[in-house]
């Protein structure tokens, strides 16, 4: 081998070291020509059986190529040694049978031959670089096949379980072989050794390599771009304490000296880690530059005034001010509008006393008083009475007193008889029970208070402090009606429904327990009630207002009248009497037989009916046919059009008596009434 060709080698080698055997004198090296780069290629791979296709040079390496060396198991003793089998102890210790494979595949004896390219002599290759005036080996028998087949392919060094850490290399053929074992190229970093000029040693080299010699950068890239990304991978599978395979330590020179490019430039030989880490976008930050505007830019804008300039800020400014002087003439006058009454109290009662019976009456009747209801109001102790500071209204059933039977047939209710009724009218005084008309007793007992006899305003304020009712088809209210009929029969003389709820759940369709609402009532009669436009709704946030007290409250002056509840803020209804009310109902001209209807308020004001005196009404209903509980909804046991709807409405007790609970839990209790009059002059 000349000493160009040879390859510099560590100095310290692990293992037993050996020599090629000699080369058979009858033959010699044959010297071929240099073959063109394309023909070059083909030397490079296996000669390709019948029928099988030949990889490119630009294709990927197979994986079980690539992980050739990395199944190669070394124990280096030194720092600068690449141990590998001696041949010494072929005998005793021969290699694995995957090395073996190898030689197999590429040498036939002694000496063996590589596989010539179109136009190219026989290759020879013995333990060193071959000798160009050898003469060629003689070819392999007939029909037989230069890539050795399946079978007796090399598999991974690994499966084997044999190390190679007692066999050392000690000239080029050998390290040849390591080489193309591990895919690293000749003139990589191997012990410092230059690249090899050109020749036979050269193409050996190359044909162990799988290496195409050249200098140019681009062939470097793709050489690069060829190599194996789990470089890393392989290196891991050495000694970490050892020098990387078939480099020598410091003496290894980088890849990059080989290719013409910069030493500090990316090699897969030198790759870091693998990382998770995302690659950062480039981000450049190069200052733009016109490639148009040349020299000064011109400004004209600043060689003249113009004198209309200024009004581009003028204006801005005059109109911000007139915003300011607007918004404060508003507020001013909202202040203004806000009455400042003064009010006088008329009624506070918070029933430490017990029930005053020269404030509070009962209204004593059984018909339902024009809303169909179900119940029997009474003065018993049952149904109202004063507890711990408290006003309690509780619906009772009637069957507690009277049986069932009384309740359903032939038995008779006077109350004119017993003096307890309350009004001039037979019907709310007297009934009789009768299956044949369905006509019963009403099978609830409640309690109805007022202060018709000792306390009304015009105009002023009213506050009641009460928790509502929990139960279905129970109908508490809070309400006031005009002490005398001036304008006439309900509704023209009016009727102010402070706060109205029911005692369903928050499901019922129309609004349960959490709900209440506000209503005036007006009209020329009660099929022409114009409540519908002075109505409106308040419904309380997670909860209901049968788990706590609330105040509902009143406020009413010539000018307007509006509901609350909690607090004056916390408005229900609102209403503004500028427009007269016969005005605002559009009435139609006659009623349903043809009577002319006559404006009841026309002597009046634009608060008419709602300019008299007013009482305050607390009561808890149960039923009725007036539509206040919809047909339908909410498995309601009776239809309001029914005769039998009070009947039916107590055969369905089962379903509704369970969700009135016990206690005072169906009750109204109040805490506090207090009543204001306006007392400005």
């Amino acid at each position: 081998m000349a000493d160009s060709e040879k390859e510099t080698m560590p100095e310290n080698v692990a293992g037993k070291e050996f020599t090629p055997p000699p080369a058979a004198a009858a033959e010699e090296p044959v010297t071929r020509p240099v073959t063109p780069k394309s023909q070059r290629r083909m030397t490079m791979m296996d000669s390709p059986s019948p029928g099988q296709r030949v990889r490119a040079p630009s294709e990927q390496v197979t994986p079980t190529t690539n992980r050739r060396m990395t199944m190669i198991e070394t124990t280096p003793t030194s720092a600068n040694t690449m141990p590998l089998l001696s041949p010494e102890e072929k005998t005793d210790n021969a290699p694995p049978p995957a090395l073996q494979g190898i030689m197999k595949r590429r040498s036939h004896g002694p000496e063996s031959h590589i596989p010539a390219s179109p136009g190219m002599g026989p290759r020879r290759m013995t333990g060193s670089t071959p000798d160009p005036t050898a003469a060629a080996p003689a070819d392999p028998p007939s029909g037989g096949s230069r890539r050795p087949s399946v079978a007796t392919r090399p598999r991974p060094l690994s499966s084997y379980g044999r190390p190679l850490s007692n066999y050392s290399i000690t000239d080029a053929a050998p390290q040849s072989i390591a080489r193309r074992l591990s895919g690293y190229d000749p003139r990589m970093s191997i012990g410092g050794a230059e690249p090899p000029s050109a020749g036979g040693s050269m193409t050996a080299n190359r044909q162990f390599s799988a290496y195409e010699p050249t200098s140019s950068a681009t062939l470097a890239q793709r050489r690069v771009s060829q190599y194996d990304p789990m470089d890393s991978g392989r290196r891991s599978t050495y000694n970490p304490e050892g020098p990387a395979p078939l480099t020598t330590g410091s003496s290894a020179r980088p890849v990059s000296t080989f290719f013409g490019v910069d030493a500090t430039g990316p090699s897969p030989f030198n790759a870091p880690e693998p990382t998770n880490e995302k690659a950062q976008p480039v981000v450049y930050t190069r200052q733009f530059v016109s490639r148009r505007l040349k020299g000064p830019v011109e400004k004209p804008w600043l060689l003249e005034e113009d004198p209309r300039e200024k009004w581009v800020s003028i204006i801005p400014i005059i109109g911000i001010v007139v915003g300011f002087i607007a918004a404060g003439l508003l507020i001013w006058d909202g202040i203004r509008g806000v009455a400042h009454h003064k009010y006088c109290p008329v009624l506070i009662d918070d029933f430490q006393n017990g029930l005053n019976t020269s404030i509070w009456t009962h209204d004593v009747e059984l018909g339902g008083f024009g809303n169909g209801e179900f119940e029997w109001t009474t003065a018993d102790s049952d149904n109202s009475y004063v507890q711990d500071g408290k006003l309690f209204i509780v619906p009772t059933l009637t069957n507690a007193s009277l049986t069932s039977n009384e309740i359903n047939n032939g038995y008779t209710v006077n109350l004119t008889a017993t003096g307890e009724c309350t009004s001039t009218t037979k019907y709310n005084c007297v009934i009789t029970s009768n299956t044949t008309t369905g006509q019963i007793i009403p099978p609830i007992k409640s309690a109805r208070l007022t202060t018709k006899a000792s306390a009304s305003i015009k105009y002023g304020r009213v506050e009641v402090r009460a928790r509502l009712p929990k139960g279905d088809w129970i109908w508490p209210a809070i309400w006031m009606l005009p002490v005398n009929n001036t304008y006439g029969v309900w509704p023209k003389s009016g009727e102010i429904d402070i706060a109205e709820s029911r005692g369903n759940d928050i499901f019922y369709p129309e609004g349960g327990r959490d709900i209440i609402s506000s209503t005036l009532h007006w009209g020329p009669d009660s099929a022409n009630d114009g409540y519908w436009r002075t109505n409106n709704k308040h419904r309380l946030p997670h909860t209901s207002f049968d788990e706590g007290f609330h105040t509902f409250g009143l406020e009413w002056s010539e000018k307007y009248l509006f509901t609350y509840v909690d607090s004056r803020l916390q408005t229900v209804l609102y209403t503004k009497f500028q427009t007269p009310f016969w005005d605002r109902g559009s009435f139609p001209l006659s009623n349903a037989n043809g009577t002319t209807y006559v404006n009841p308020w026309s002597s009046g004001t634009s608060s008419t009916p709602f300019d008299q005196e007013f009482y305050l009404i607390l009561n808890v209903a149960v039923g009725g046919t007036n539509g206040w509980f919809v047909d339908g909804k909410d498995n309601k046991p009776w239809v309001d059009a029914s005769s039998t709807a009070m009947g039916d409405f107590w055969r369905q007790r089962e379903t509704w008596l369970p969700t009135w609970g016990s206690g005072d839990h169906r009750a109204m209790v109040v805490d506090k009434v207090s009543m204001w009059q306006q007392c400005d002059n």
